[in-house]
């Protein structure tokens, strides 16, 4: 009955203090006098609650195969989760000062690093390099990729009509940079026939052997082999779109030529005019045209 105490083994009295439906039942203790509260059941036996040495409730709320764990927390109480694996071990989401998950889904080589977003939060991905920094690729609002040109400087170099020694070179553009050669055209006033065999030389990143070996007057073309009337002053050029060549004297041996054909550099362009007489001197002036990025 509740209303009576049982004795037990002297002097101890029990009491019957809680009610399982069906009968009346005395408080469980430890041997300290605590009471056990069982709060779980495993399969058919109870199981009390367990708490650590300093009274708190521990719950397992977790399995590991057989096992039942307890929840992680760090010294604040607060839950840790390892929601990944890198292979060997559990790992965490990283999350910034604010809480906001920062999942490191790119490789630099050496580490994980996460993708960088705009102000929407969309994905910001850096294809292109500037030659300095690595920058996003530009769309229209349309979400069209836009495509800007890379800016360049067409440069005309001129060298005046002076002579070149029988056979010999002469170096009309020496520089340094990333570019593209565009053409050249010269015009040559010689002592005999064998001046009409000058030719020129484009040296193509410091290369031994240059990448275009042309002589040009050795191109025919009706606009100059049909239509010029009298011969021009001394050093002119006449154009062409494509590659030239001719004769302004032939009797005087003057004669003119040139081409245009593109050719990227990356680091240096030469261009040399070879004067095609290796017994006379003679007078050459050139106009070569090149671009450079900037």
């Amino acid at each position: 009955m509740a209303n009576r105490i049982y004795p037990g083994i002297v002097p101890n009295p029990s009491a019957a203090l809680g009610y399982d439906g069906t009968d009346f039942r005395v408080l469980l203790v430890d041997t300290a006098g605590s009471p056990l509260v069982v709060a779980s059941c495993l399969g058919s036996e109870g199981v009390p609650l367990k708490t650590d040495a300093a009274g708190r409730l521990e719950v397992k709320a977790g399995q590991l195969g057989g096992n039942y764990l307890g929840l992680l927390t760090d010294l604040s109480g607060q839950l840790r989760v390892l929601p990944g694996n890198d292979g060997s071990a559990p790992s965490y989401l990283l999350v910034d000062s604010a809480g906001y998950l920062t999942p490191k889904l790119i490789y630099d080589g050496s580490v994980w690093r996460s993708w960088q977003g705009d102000s929407s939060g969309v994905p910001n991905a850096r294809v292109g390099y500037d030659g300095a920094a690595w920058r996003a690729l530009k769309t229209t609002t349309g979400s069209y990729l836009y495509a800007q040109p890379r800016p360049h400087k067409i440069t005309s170099v001129l060298v005046a009509l002076a002579a070149v020694a029988a056979g010999a070179t002469r170096t009309e553009v020496n520089i340094n940079g990333s570019g593209f050669f565009m053409g050249f055209s010269h015009y040559m006033d010689g002592a005999a026939i064998g001046c009409s065999n000058t030719y020129c030389d484009v040296y193509i990143d410091g290369e031994a052997s240059p990448s275009l070996h042309l002589r040009c007057n050795s191109y025919t073309h009706d606009l100059i082999n049909t239509t010029y009337a009298a011969a021009p002053a001394a050093g002119a050029f006449l154009s062409c779109p494509v590659g030239w060549g001719g004769h302004y004297d032939a009797a005087n041996f003057i004669y003119s030529g040139g081409f245009v054909l593109e050719s990227h550099f990356t680091t240096s362009l030469r261009v040399n005019v070879v004067n095609g007489d290796a017994a006379n001197a003679t007078s050459i002036r050139s106009m070569t045209w090149y671009a450079l990025w900037v």
